[in-house]
């Protein structure tokens, strides 16, 4: 059966998705402030949730830190639900991802989505150091459990 429109939950990927050809003579300040009257324009035609993505020495998509854009966002917003897709384990501390995660569900007032991953996109390697497959896997493996304790205060 195929929902009605009415039942459709609308969803924005990535809001920080490039900068148009008409953006790039933008300040990085002024950009952010661009990207960030999107997410509240978003908010007020609707849209249910946005998810940012990380991306690292990018002039074309420049957002290094989900929870910064995301923690903005949170205070443009009032009903969006706000996510972070994804944050790379394997090269993140998971005590301090988990108290970061942990204050800024706080700070958006329950609306956080949380995506993990164990690796970034092909076409970012070459922005990072490459981490060999199976010690990244066995590193999120690692980092899953330590932030699962976190949450259920088993440490």
């Amino acid at each position: 059966m195929v929902p009605s429109i009415n039942e459709l939950e609308i969803e924005a990927f990535s809001v920080i998705i490039r900068m148009s050809t008409d953006s790039r003579d933008l300040s990085l300040h002024d950009f952010y402030e661009m990207e960030l009257d999107h997410v509240k324009a978003l908010e007020e035609i609707g849209l249910k949730r946005v998810f940012f993505t990380e991306k690292h020495v990018n002039p074309y998509r420049p957002c290094p830190s989900q929870p910064v854009i995301i923690a903005a966002a949170s205070q443009r917003t009032s009903r969006m639900r706000l996510g972070a897709l994804v944050y790379v384990l394997p090269l993140r501390s998971p005590l301090l991802l988990a108290e970061e995660v942990s204050m800024l569900d706080h700070i958006c007032k329950g609306r956080l989505d949380l995506g993990l991953g164990s690796g970034v996109d092909v076409g970012s390697r070459a922005e990072w150091a490459p981490i060999a497959d199976r010690v990244t896997n066995s590193r999120f493996e690692y980092c899953l459990v330590k932030i699962e304790m976190f949450f259920s205060c088993t440490l």
